[in-house]
């Protein structure tokens, strides 16, 4: 296997924690910058302009009330797929929160470790690490994660019908300047997702996440994401769109906080 970054299609091996290269520098950079300028030559300039209209007319056709509330703006990574053995593989991931145009208020990193278990069901090992802050704070705080998640099969109903995805995950929790206390969240995320083929849309998605709170027993939050679509930029990159109504629960009380959010989905 190439030992350089990127294989197949010129992203191998982009994983934050399993660099194994023994490859010098110098020429591990060269075959980069050689298969970069490969892929972006099978991309034509009619398609990028294409694909930037779709990301333009995905926009346009959000709520526009949606977009005049909008309360801040993510962006999500995902690396390509590393096959560790038969049963596991692996991807990066990374994801940025920003409340504000030129304020980075939130950031994720994980390593997410999937096995197969069987047929028909996947176990997801994911180490993280996030860090968020307020205008006012100048230091992040960080918080230190392992998400175990079982996941089942999608299910697809009828050809060229919807499909069914079920996350399961459950979070085990420490926070920056609490010491060894642990903290647990269960969240549960259910998607339906049509095929679309258009030229300009892959699919239309629907999802609503629930987070339950375990320590307090209670529903912390709800994201309600009415609106995803996938554009097919390449072969070898992807790019999804979204809008995502989010509600916050205050404390144990019975008053929530709302959040409007329009993101983006990259992955290589």
């Amino acid at each position: 296997m190439d030992s350089c970054l990127f294989p197949k299609v010129g992203l191998e091996h982009p994983n934050f924690f399993l660099n194994r290269s023994r490859e010098s520098p110098i020429s591990c950079n060269a075959i980069l910058v050689f298969r970069m300028l490969r892929i972006l030559k099978l991309i034509t300039i009619m398609n990028i302009a294409k694909r930037l209209a779709a990301i333009t007319f995905t926009l346009v056709l959000l709520p526009s009330s949606a977009l005049h509330a909008v309360d801040a703006w993510w962006i999500t990574l995902n690396a390509p797929n590393y096959t560790l053995s038969e049963h596991v593989k692996t991807r990066s991931h990374a994801e940025f929160r920003f409340p504000e145009a030129e304020f980075l208020g939130y950031y994720r990193f994980s390593q997410k470790f999937n096995t197969r278990l069987g047929k028909k069901w996947t176990l997801g090992t994911h180490p993280t690490i996030e860090g968020s802050r307020s205008r006012s704070q100048s230091d992040y705080n960080e918080t230190y994660r392992i998400d175990l998640e079982l996941n089942p099969n999608p299910i697809q109903f009828g050809e060229g019908g919807p499909t069914l995805a079920l996350r399961n995950r459950w979070e085990v929790q420490w926070k920056e300047g609490r010491g060894s206390e642990v903290f647990n969240r269960v969240r549960q995320y259910t998607t339906l997702t049509w095929p679309v083929n258009h030229d300009l849309i892959k699919f239309y998605r629907i999802g609503n996440e629930v987070f339950y709170d375990a320590d307090r027993s209670v529903i912390s939050m709800n994201r309600l994401y009415p609106v995803m679509l996938g554009l097919p930029i390449s072969d070898a990159f992807s790019c999804s769109v979204y809008y995502m109504y989010q509600r916050s629960r205050v404390g144990t009380s019975h008053s929530w906080r709302t959040t409007h959010v329009i993101g983006t989905s990259l992955s290589f």
